[in-house]
This record gives C-alpha cells, structure tokens and sequence, in this order.
C-alpha cells in the first residue's frame, strides 16, 4: 500500500505531464485574455494554446472585429481593472492593429493598464519596429504562437498594474 506521501508525488508528477516543459504551472496570472483578429483559424489556435497547452481556465474573449473589440476594451473591460492580456493581430481589414493602438491611446489608455502582445504574421521590419516603439506595446510575436511565447509573457508581465 502507497503511503500519502508517495501518492501525493505520483498526482503531481501526473499533472506536470500535462505541460509542456518550458510551462512551470498552468497559466493564472491574467484575469482575461482578449484575442483580437479577424481569421478564425488563428482565434481558435490561440484559443487552444491558450487553454491546452497553458493551462489556461480563466476567461477568454475572442472578437473577429476591431472595432468591436475597442469598444468593448474602453468601455467594459479596462475599466473594471482586472489583468488583462491582449493578444492584438496588425493586419485586420475594419482596422489596423496599429489603428485600434492609437485609438486606445486617444481614449486616455495609459500604458500598464493591460499587457498588450501583437501577434502577427507581418515579417515586415518597420512594422516590428513600430509595434515596439508604441507605449502599449510589450511584446511583438510573428505567428504561429506558441507555448513558449505565453512563457515569456508570464514571466515578462510581473510590473504590470492589477
């Protein structure tokens, strides 16, 4: 018969299968994310990268629109200070990601009110060079976005306003 001690290692050696290695535990420190692009094949991959291969339980809000996603963000979102993450594409046909940043700014959005990451899949230079000469900006990612990526924003997000 196993004593508790061994049983309790067994379980958490199980759990710690259930994430990648460069995962140290599930994905917690956000309250929401946002995901904003306007192609349902990258919403559901970071939806599942999100929740699959992070762990992450907490909300997920998904929006093909960036205008809608602006709305919501000034309106609902931002202003009940939870901690937010947005994952913002550059390329949407409504409005740039770049649009939506400067909308967000001419709002009153002071940087450290969420943790902003454009994830694109622009190679262009000066895109990346804008992307991280914007106040809001804290990470830009070229898709596809990984694991890993989210890693990095988690352990990169520790000065970030709650």
């Amino acid at each position: 018969m196993d004593s508790p001690i061994a049983t309790f290692i067994y379980k958490i050696k199980e759990v710690r299968k259930c994430f990648p290695p460069t995962m140290k535990e599930p994905l917690t420190d956000f309250q929401l994310v946002v995901l904003i692009d306007d192609d349902p094949s990258a919403l559901f991959i970071h939806r599942h990268i999100l929740e699959k291969s992070c762990g992450y339980s907490n909300r997920i809000v998904e929006f093909n629109n960036p205008v809608k996603a602006l709305d919501k963000l000034c309106n609902e979102l931002l202003p009940a200070r939870v901690k937010v993450l947005v994952l913002l594409d550059v390329n949407m046909p409504e409005m740039s990601g770049f649009e939506l940043l400067d909308s967000l700014r001419e709002r009153g959005i002071p940087s450290g009110s969420l943790y902003l990451a454009m994830v694109t899949s622009s190679l262009n230079d000066v895109d990346k060079k804008r992307a991280l000469e914007h106040p809001l900006v804290d990470r830009f990612i070229v898709k596809p976005l990984k694991a890993e990526d989210i890693n990095i924003i988690m352990s990169s997000s520790t000065s970030y306003i709650q």
